[in-house]
C-alpha cells in the first residue's frame, strides 16, 4: 500500500481557493449599470419624506392628515351637523382640527377647498390669528397649598 492519494475521477472537481474565479458571469442590465454609475457620482445620503401624509377620504368625507414633524393628526372636514353650524361653521367651507380635540366650535379658520386647508397645515397657518383659548371650565379653579416640605 502506498501513502499517495489518488485524484478524484469523473465529474468531481478539485476544490478551488476562490470559488467565483472560474464561475460564469451573469449578464448585467444596462439600466442597472446606469443607476450604479449615477449613485457613484451623486450618492444618496437622505431620503426625502413629505412632511404631511394625507390618508384616503373616509365615508364621512373627512380627511385625516398626519404631520410627521410634530406627530399630530388632524381632521380636515366640512360641517354636517346642526351643532357645528350653530357654533360658527359655514356651509361649504373646510376646517382643520386636531383629531384629539372633538367639539362643535371651529378650531381653524374656514378654507374654500380641502387642498387650501392642507396647504395651511403644511405652512403652519391653519389656526386663526387670535388663536382661541380652550373654553373655561364650568367650575372655578381651586388651589390647595400644603406646607409639606
Amino acid at each position: 500500500m502506498s501513502n499517495t492519494q489518488t485524484k478524484p475521477r469523473g465529474n468531481a472537481q478539485e476544490p478551488r481557493d476562490n470559488p467565483t474565479a472560474g464561475s460564469r458571469r451573469r449578464p448585467t442590465a444596462i439600466g442597472c449599470l446606469k443607476a450604479l454609475a449615477m449613485l457613484a457620482q451623486n450618492p444618496i445620503t437622505q431620503t426625502p419624506i413629505p412632511r404631511l401624509h394625507v390618508s384616503p377620504v373616509k365615508q364621512t368625507g373627512v380627511l385625516t392628515v398626519l404631520d410627521r414633524a410634530s406627530g399630530d393628526r388632524f381632521a380636515i372636514y366640512t360641517p354636517k351637523f346642526e351643532a357645528q353650524f350653530r357654533a360658527g361653521h359655514r356651509a361649504g367651507w373646510w376646517y382643520a382640527r386636531p383629531v384629539h380635540n372633538p367639539g362643535a366650535q371651529p378650531v381653524s379658520r374656514g378654507f374654500a377647498t380641502a387642498k387650501q386647508a392642507i396647504d395651511a397645515l403644511k405652512q403652519g397657518r391653519w389656526q386663526p390669528q387670535g388663536a382661541v383659548a380652550p373654553a373655561a371650565s364650568r367650575y372655578p379653579l381651586k388651589v390647595f397649598w400644603s406646607n409639606h416640605a
